[in-house]
């Protein structure tokens, strides 16, 4: 398996930046797009990508911050081509309403005994991961799962996925890895601490919270963090997420959608009863646990490092 990564910011700089000659003749090609200027250039990546490499499998996201190699960027537009010699790729986007349904269609439809990896783009504005994860393992409970939700650069306003030349405004694409020899690891680092009062989650409806210690969800937020955190709450709810325990894991859950009764709609579900608290990111926590998990990493013989990072790192340690 063998990945080279591009970085473009315009649609002018596609042809002459990307050596597509290279590719020609080569199969088993998935390509990721993480574009960050938006639809227009990820729907152009998307058109030249499919008219010059029809062969491949190309699927992309906008983003609220792009990684190439060691730098992290924003508004421009990464582009990583991997060559896979032993793994068969299949790929399938769903756009169903219920996010669940859509996990579920996406299992049924590309993911088998063989599938060592399911890479997994999804809208960022409307899709439930929660739901999306549990179509997906109610078909599929022993599979890999890679990827993330797409972003706009913190505008919480429409974000859009690509499945080869097709721009897709809600719902998601994935792409399924199947092989014999392939070897897959995944490993992730979290580092947000709960701090503060339990709250309780009084009244919600899957990602849906409309009270929490029986008070709005929006009121909470304004008494813990400050009255003017309202007017900003999307932002701050990703460096201030709600954090509780899932399975025996501390997971995170931040704002989507406000609502004009003052509930929340959030990334993922949120039980009623659940307990709660405020996460705050521990920079020296991150540091240290960054260099712990890469020592651990890279311990393994590996070829291709794929890293589907939440916008909260970059925004709280820009």
């Amino acid at each position: 398996m063998q990945t080279s990564v591009f970085s473009i910011d315009s649609v002018a700089a596609i042809k002459r930046t990307i050596p597509f000659e290279r590719y020609y003749k080569k199969s088993n090609l998935l390509i990721q797009v993480f574009c960050g200027p938006g639809r227009q250039l990820l729907q152009a990546v998307g058109h030249t990508i499919s008219q010059q490499l029809p062969q491949a499998i190309c699927i992309g996201t906008t983003t609220s911050g792009e990684i190439i190699s060691s730098t992290v960027s924003t508004m421009s537009c990464v582009i990583t081509i991997s060559h896979f010699s032993a793994t068969t790729l299949r790929v399938h986007a769903s756009t169903n309403r219920s996010s669940y349904e859509t996990g579920c269609d996406i299992a049924k439809r590309i993911t088998s005994d063989r599938t060592k990896l399911l890479i997994i783009l999804s809208d960022g504005t409307t899709t439930n991961g929660d739901e999306l994860l549990q179509g997906i393992y109610a078909h599929a409970p022993a599979v890999t799962i890679a990827g993330g939700m797409a972003g706009d650069n913190a505008s919480f306003s429409q974000t859009y996925i690509l499945h080869g030349s097709e721009v897709i405004e809600a719902g998601a694409v994935a792409v399924a890895l199947d092989s014999e020899q392939l070897q897959v690891r995944s490993h992730y680092s979290f580092d947000w601490q709960p701090i503060g009062k339990k709250l309780i989650i009084t009244r919600s409806d899957k990602n849906r919270v409309y009270t929490i210690n029986n008070k709005p969800a929006v009121e909470t937020y304004a008494h813990y963090l400050s009255s003017g955190i309202v007017e900003k709450i999307l932002t701050t709810s990703i460096e201030f997420p709600l954090v509780m325990e899932k399975n025996g894991i501390q997971v995170a859950r931040a704002i989507l959608t406000t609502h004009k009764d003052g509930s929340l709609s959030f990334a993922g579900n949120i039980p009623q009863g659940s307990e709660v608290q405020f996460g705050f990111g521990n920079i020296s926590s991150i540091i240290h646990n960054s260099v712990n998990s890469s020592a651990a990493i890279t311990s393994n013989d590996i070829e291709t490092f794929f890293i589907y990072s939440c916008m909260a790192r970059r925004c709280f340690m820009p």
